[in-house]
């Protein structure tokens, strides 16, 4: 080979070098631009998604809330019933004694 052919094939095989190098490095930033999208767009995914199960959350204890009112206040009228009842029970309970006590006064 001569001379001119050797500095023909190295120009050729330092282009061809240099094509690859650049092939590499654009997809190379190609791929990092991908991936950095696909992390942005995940990142978005799951922001959207917590701010949803923060929101259910937040719905959910306050139906948990309201029930629990609910539940309390029907209790609280089933107390009062219960308290009117015992004090009739009691005020029964002192008639009957005052007319033992008038039954036991008469013998």
């Amino acid at each position: 080979m001569t001379d001119k052919v050797k500095g023909t094939l190295s120009k050729v095989s330092m282009t061809i070098t240099i094509i690859i190098a650049l092939i590499t490095v654009v997809a190379t930033g190609v791929r990092a631009l991908d991936l950095s999208s696909r992390t942005a767009v995940a990142v978005d995914a799951l922001a959207i998604r917590l701010e949803t199960e923060v929101k259910e959350r937040r719905e959910g204890d306050a139906f948990l809330l309201e029930q629990v009112r609910t539940e309390k206040d029907a209790r609280k009228d089933e107390y009062t019933k219960i308290q009117v009842k015992l004090t009739e029970l009691d005020t029964k309970l002192i008639y009957i004694q005052q007319g033992v006590d008038k039954i036991g006064e008469t013998r």
